[in-house]
């Protein structure tokens, strides 16, 4: 048997955390030195409206490929967690271990025996504990294995949603102000670029006031789509190191 050895998780989750701060900034740039206009138009149900931000240019190229780097990295930081596991049950990880991540429950309970072979029976404790299946169990963890799966088949190419508008003044058709609003959340919704629950004026139109706050979110993946990018993903970054650490408290 050899010493349990964190090195490869540590190094990936600091790798995938770099990503993730050069996210934060490269949006915080974009938002900041971009002109931007909002749109806003009534929906057809009459209650509502829909906002959206339009810049002057897209996101960075790249902006996609770092998104894919520190979701890969965070996934195969559970890998490298497996691997070393298996290292300290005094066997040779082969191409089939991994951290398992299902959908279902009875899909992970009939691969964690082989994705764990050769692995301390506590460490595969430790891993069942985790529940990383989608039903009754991590739902986060399940998101970060399909997420990084997708982006090995399609470009994440995330959204800017406004999420806050300065105010609202409600004009009416001769040009008066007929109502002002103050600060106003925008409501975002599963592929919406957000709503504006503020109806009931005919013949009138919304003109917003003062510095909208936007979000950079995740689009077209159809598993967490309006999330925003570096929350989610500080999230997974968290959750993992919190993994990571409690295998090396095992002590195995």
């Amino acid at each position: 048997m050899t010493t349990f050895n964190p090195l490869g998780p540590k190094l990936k989750i600091a790798r995938a955390n770099r990503h993730i701060e050069n996210l934060k900034n490269l949006f915080e740039t974009f938002i900041c030195d971009n002109p931007n206009r909002i749109e806003i138009h009534e929906n057809s149900d009459k209650k509502s409206f829909s906002v959206r931000g339009i810049f002057d240019r897209d996101l960075p190229p790249d902006t996609p490929t770092i998104i894919g780097d520190a979701l890969h990295n965070l996934r195969a930081a559970l890998d490298h967690l497996a691997a070393e596991a298996v290292r300290a049950g005094g066997c040779e990880p082969t191409r089939g271990i991994c951290f398992p991540i299902h959908k279902c429950k009875s899909g992970f309970d009939g691969a964690v025996a082989g994705a764990l072979k050769g692995a301390p029976q506590v460490f595969v404790d430790f891993v069942k504990r985790q529940k990383p299946h989608k039903e009754g169990g991590s739902a986060a963890l399940y998101n970060l294995s399909k997420l990084d799966n997708l982006d090995k088949h399609m470009v994440l190419i995330p959204s800017i949603s406004v999420v806050r508008l300065g105010g609202i003044n409600v004009v009416g058709p001769d040009g008066t102000i007929r109502q002002a609003f103050g600060e106003i959340e925008i409501c975002g919704g599963k592929g919406q670029k957000g709503a504006l629950l503020l109806g009931g004026w005919p013949d009138c139109k919304l003109e917003p006031k003062g510095r909208p706050t936007f979000s950079v979110c995740f689009s077209k993946t159809g598993l967490v789509d309006g999330k925003n990018v570096v929350e989610l993903l500080e999230e997974l970054s968290a959750q993992v190191a919190e993994i990571v650490g409690g295998a090396i408290r095992l002590g195995i």
